[in-house]
């Protein structure tokens, strides 16, 4: 009897102790539920002259929608973001297919010819006789007039809701 108790007792004890080990941690957890979300994307150089203020990667965002961002070519000028005539690039939605759901432009009407940090906006308005719901990328491209580099994009994830 008594080393069935005991032997009760340790099988208990074992038990939590591995079942304790196999639990995850609230913080284990949220850094697995985060590393599981698609994440930004970059092409080109970096760290990137630009800091996308809204919307957030892996946000719900219902069409049309704002995109904000904020433009700093005096800190990085080896990777500066190509500007002209007061626009940052273009903006489209897509989905994993490539096929482009909503188009928009970041432009300002700040003074944009500076090495300060100058904030651009733009919207995405759907593509006529398309639906965009769901896992979509937000696809942020520079536009480089000139021809001479291959142009910088973002690639923001998205859910879409109707």
């Amino acid at each position: 009897m008594k080393y069935s108790v005991s032997l009760a007792g340790a099988m208990i004890a074992l038990v939590g102790l591995f079942g304790a080990g196999c639990a995850s941690t609230p913080s284990q957890q949220t850094q697995q539920e985060q590393q599981a979300k698609p994440q930004v994307r970059i092409t080109g150089c970096e760290p990137k002259a630009i800091a996308i203020q809204e919307p957030a990667a892996n946000a719900t965002v219902k069409m049309p929608f704002d995109v904000k961002v904020q433009i700093h070519n005096g800190i990085h000028k080896d990777c500066r973001w190509g500007l002209f005539e007061g626009q940052a690039g273009s903006l489209t939605l897509q989905d994993e297919k490539g096929t482009i759901l909503g188009r928009g432009i970041l432009a300002t009407d700040e003074d944009w010819m500076t090495d300060e940090q100058v904030g651009f906006n733009g919207m995405v308005h759907p593509v006529p006789g398309t639906t965009a719901q769901g896992k979509l990328t937000l696809v942020i491209s520079e536009d480089d007039p000139s021809g001479q580099k291959d142009p910088q994009a973002i690639m923001v994830p998205l859910i879409v809701t109707p």
